[in-house]
Formats: structure tokens, sequence, C-alpha cells
């Protein structure tokens, strides 16, 4: 079963001059290799992405057979399968597809049953949710990993990830291969998520074992439970509302009167010049970056629980610069390294990695899920990418290839 590359017969040049298959809209095609590890004898694959990512409206599209086509989603359709059946013979675990050049791509994984999807009036599919009881997908077993596949014109880049943002559920290994971004024509292969057969039964298993409220994370599903992060757990009453309000404020009393915070963005120097029960207050040191733009000063508010969680810290004025530095609060607070680690620097790098998550509050959720991935990087929240933690660049330029394992479930 799976596509033939050999079959496709339009083609386009890359700057080295090989074919390049293409796909009845016209886009570009790499060998995408699907490899089951796990129990289950039957997969089903979905996959969808855009062709116009500023213009996603009538513009997305999902995989619809295995040499790597695509059809633009029904527009208002009654809830239906849009996947591809990967059935287990007796012989084989591994399924051969096309992987199309889409924008924001989702590619999810279920077992035993196809997920059902309903699109809005512009053809747009919804989310298939980890923590909606109502939703028809939630008594099924699934995750997705995510990425981005750009084309500039002169060339294209591949971007992917696995991600445990919304809830752990299968064990993903991924490994995108194709060229350097800084060296064009050195091959190269990116491998993210776990790439042992115990890392699932070893983070559900260290996840009980962290008692409540971490152990309230893990919802039965069919048999297998999936583990909601933290911020969809609170949403459903299962989470404390206030885990972090203690720590937070805490932090706000140290500052007030301890070393300063201090950011570094654009060759200025940020300062935690004020900081009160209220919030932060970050002046900079020079009037303008080192790209001549003029610099302002930063209010940020504490914190909620929920807002860390949610990735969604504010800064006044709300721009790259204090998205910046509410990224380096929110990745701080989660991994309880603000007011304990004054000198190691602001965030703590990812050299002193080691600190993340040693003292309380310890997000367990986060904790136990990098302990168990690939160089333990992982992607637990929003914030995780703040210092590399969510690991490094997962980058390559004019992709060649793309391969997922699914590893053993218990």
């Amino acid at each position: 079963m799976g596509a033939e590359i050999s079959q496709l017969s339009v083609f386009a040049i890359n700057p080295w001059g090989a074919q390049i298959p293409k796909n009845n809209i016209g886009r570009e095609l790499i060998p995408f290799t699907i490899v089951n590890n796990s129990s289950a004898d039957l997969l089903y694959l979905y996959m969808f992405g855009t062709t116009k990512p500023l213009e996603p409206k009538n513009n997305t599209y999902y995989l619809s057979d295995y040499k790597g086509d695509c059809t633009l989603f029904d527009r208002e359709g009654v809830k239906k399968s849009y996947g591809l059946k990967l059935q287990r013979d007796t012989a084989n675990n591994v399924f051969s597809v096309s992987f199309p050049q889409l924008d924001a791509v989702r590619v999810y994984i279920s077992l035993g049953n196809p997920l059902l999807i309903n699109t809005d009036q512009f053809g747009i599919p919804e989310a298939v949710s980890a923590d909606s009881p109502s939703g028809p997908n939630y008594k099924d077993y699934w995750d997705f990993v995510e990425g981005t596949w750009h084309d500039y014109g002169t060339h294209t880049v591949l971007h992917m990830n696995t991600t445990q943002v919304d809830a752990f559920g299968l064990p993903f290994k991924i490994e995108h291969s194709g060229y350097d971004p800084s060296n064009p024509k050195k091959p190269l292969t990116i491998v993210g998520g776990f790439d042992s057969n115990k890392a699932r039964i070893n983070i559900i298993n260290d996840l009980l074992a962290a008692g409540k409220p971490w152990k309230d994370l893990a919802i039965p599903v069919v048999g297998i439970p999936r583990i909601l992060m933290p911020l969809k757990a609170l949403d459903l009453g299962v989470f404390p509302k206030n885990q972090l309000d203690d720590y937070i404020a805490e932090v706000g009393r140290f500052y007030q009167h301890g070393t300063p915070l201090v950011f570094k963005y654009a060759g200025v120097n940020y300062t935690s010049v004020t900081i009160a029960s209220h919030g932060f207050v970050f002046a900079p040191d020079k009037a303008k970056d080192d790209a001549g733009k003029a610099t302002s000063e930063y209010s940020i508010p504490l914190p909620t629980t929920r807002q860390c969680y949610a990735q969604n810290i504010i800064s006044s004025p709300d721009d790259g610069v204090g998205r910046a530095i509410c990224a380096a609060l929110g990745a701080s607070f989660l991994r309880s390294t603000l007011k304990f680690y004054p000198d190691a620097g602001f965030p703590v790098p990812q050299e002193e990695r080691s600190l993340y998550y040693a003292k309380s509050p310890i997000c367990e959720y986060a904790r136990i899920i990098h302990k168990y991935g690939i160089d333990n990087h992982a992607f637990c929240y929003g914030y995780d990418e703040v210092a590399g933690d969510a690991g490094p660049n997962r980058d390559v330029f004019n992709p060649t290839s793309l391969k997922l394992t699914l590893n053993a479930l218990t």
C-alpha cells in the first residue's frame, strides 16, 4: 500500500537540477514514511494545510490520497472523515505516502477509528479537541504533529515539530531531512519527539506517581489515558486555578527589593527598575536599539496561573520587545527559575537548563515530558520555545523526506 513516487508525472526543477514531483494542484511532494511500532493494527492519517497562509478561507486542503493529491475541504460540511486508512498487514508496519507542500500543516494519526471533522462556511476544518467530552473524537485516541512548509520562490523551508501544548497522547518521533539553511548544499536531518518504546508508559507512570493535582491530568480514553496540559485541565475544573499564584506573588516581592531582572534585546538592556505587588516595569538603557528604532519602557502586570499556561501575559506597549519579555517571564514562572537564580541570567539560558523544574512549585507535566523527550526537549506550553528548550533549529532548506514513527503505547 502507499504511493509509488515513480507514478507521478508532473515535475519541477530544484536549484541542483534534480526533478521534484508535484501533485494535482501543482504542489511539491516529498516521500513521507509512517512507521507503526504500536500494538494498533489500524491507523488513520488525516492531514491538512493551506496554499495561502494569509488567506486560508477557501484555500484549505486535505490530503486525499496516498500519492499526495489534495482536495479542498467541504464548506459547512457535515462531520465526516477525511482520513486515509493505514491497515497493518502480517508483513509490514511501514507505510509510504507522499507529503505535499502546504503551509500551516497539521498531521493527525488516530487509532482504530477515523477522526470526524466539521468545516465552516469557508472550508476551514475545526480543530480536533482533546478536552471536550461532547466532541465527536473525544473517545477516540489520536495525536498530531505540526509544521509549515513555506515556498520562498528560489527555495522552500520545512519546519516540523511534535507538540504537547494541548495534551500528550501518542509518542511520536519525527525526522525531516533536507539541507542546512546556513549551508544549503549540506544535507541535514532533524530528529524530535520521543525515540523510546517506553517513553509513553514512563511519562504516565511518573505523572500518576506525582500525586495531586498532576495525576488528575490523566483522562482515561477507551482504557488508554490521555494527558491534558494543565491549562486544558484547569478549564475543565480538574486542576487548581491558583497553582502558581503564591509563587508569582512571592516573585513580585523578591524583585521589588532584590537583584533586578535584565532582559537583552537588539543591543538594549531592559532592567526591572520598579517591581511592586502590581507587576514589573522594564526600562531601556538606550534611547534607540541597534537598528535605530526608538525604545520604550514596558509595564507588565503580575500574571495569573492561567495566563502563564495560556501564553497570555501582555505588556504595555504590546510590541515585539514587550512580547519577548512576557515570554521570558512566562517561561521562567513555569520553570520556577525566578528569584532562585538571580545570577544565572534572564531567562536562564539553555546551557543552564539543569536549573529548570528544580525548585517548588514544579510544573510536573513539563518536567516529566522533557525528561523522556529526545535530548530532553519537548514543547509543553507556548513559552517552552524560550531559550530553546522546545528544541534547537527545526528548519530544513529544500526538504527531501519526512518520517513519522509511532512508538509503543504500553
